[in-house]
């Protein structure tokens, strides 16, 4: 009996083990999602392969350009980012894509049939409801950078974006209306890069 419960102690304990390691990492992959693709895609994040060393100044850097991290979790992140990407692992392999396939992908479309946005009343919009995470002049805070974006001239792509959210940018169903989605447009379609 003693034997039993021997073996049943030794055969559980990495088991327990493996699932304490895999909420550290669920929760470490969350730090990531919630710090870098906000403004990264996933795939431009888990194709580099650095140093613990250049994880940080890499997460350093971005802090300096306004990435939200704190001090409590800057060490975690570095340490997942340095585990999952580290140098010398194999590097990851872009999907084939064909460059007909990708200009479709950015390339503007036309606006819906009733699509009358007024930049003025989108100016006041932003500022009310966007220009807390993207900046007063659209060119990214907390959020992305929306001046001269190919998505503005994809409406529909865009207003799915904004009704549902995306990564770490709330959903707007129920806050913005279709008239108002358009009006944003309108007023984003003005701004230049300078």
């Amino acid at each position: 009996m003693w034997f039993v419960i021997f073996a049943s102690l030794l055969i559980s304990i990495p088991v327990l083990a493996g699932m304490a390691r895999s909420e550290v990492q669920r929760a470490e992959a969350d730090e990531m999602r919630a710090h870098c693709e906000i403004c990264h895609d996933r795939g431009m994040i888990i194709q580099q392969r650095l140093t613990p060393e250049q994880w940080q100044a890499e997460v350093k850097k971005m802090q300096k350009w306004g990435a939200q991290v704190p001090a409590d979790q800057e060490k975690s992140l570095v340490d997942y980012l340095s585990g999952q990407f580290k140098a010398g692992a194999v590097p990851m392999s872009a999907p084939e894509s064909s460059s007909v396939t990708l200009f479709d992908s950015v390339k503007p479309l036309a606006d819906p049939a009733r699509f009358h946005g007024e930049a003025r009343v989108g100016h006041g919009l932003f500022t009310d409801a966007c220009a807390e995470c993207h900046g007063v002049d659209a060119r990214g805070k907390q959020g992305s950078n929306l001046v001269q974006q190919p998505i503005l001239y994809r409406f529909n792509d865009f207003q799915e974006i904004v009704m549902r959210g995306r990564r770490t940018m709330p959903a707007f169903s129920g806050v913005l209306e279709r008239k108002q989605l358009e009006d944003l447009v309108a007023w984003l379609r003005t701004l230049q890069i300078h």
